[in-house]
């Protein structure tokens, strides 16, 4: 079929689990069984997931290596969502014709942005605290 509009984001899913069950398939020894192959698939959905809703991912005794691909796999394709939200957003600003889903939609993925941008700012602050002493503050 061609790539309309509608099947983008799909395709680009599509071929990003492909990539991650060659690389399983690759990984596994011989005599593993491909159940585990759809265990990674969902640990990698749950993953994408947790990275959009800002949780921190840890599964407990996932082997190391496979815990690598799954947040590698997580950060490209957080990489390609972010770089899509801008690149709408900036087709916005300068008039082109966008569908009022795509609108819709990179309204609510750069409000996922700002608030995940927030929401590490707020940790940073807590973690470093206040940048102002309490000597200056009252100077």
């Amino acid at each position: 079929k061609t790539l309309t509009k509608q099947r983008v984001e799909s395709h680009f899913d599509l071929e990003l689990r492909a990539a991650v069950m060659h690389d399983i398939i690759d990984m596994m020894p011989e005599g593993v069984k491909a159940n585990k192959a759809r265990t990674i698939l969902q640990h990698l959905s749950e993953a994408w997931r947790c990275w959009k809703a800002n949780i921190p991912w840890k599964v407990p005794g996932l082997p190391a290596p496979v815990e690598n691909m799954i947040l590698r796999y997580v950060k490209s394709k957080a990489d390609w969502w972010t770089n899509a939200a801008y690149y709408n957003r900036e087709r916005i600003r300068r008039g082109a014709t966008v569908d009022k889903t795509v609108c819709k939609k990179n309204l609510g993925r750069l409000t996922r942005l700002w608030l995940k941008a927030e929401q590490e700012r707020q940790h940073t602050y807590l973690k470093d605290g206040p940048y102002v002493s309490a000597d200056e503050a009252i100077a």
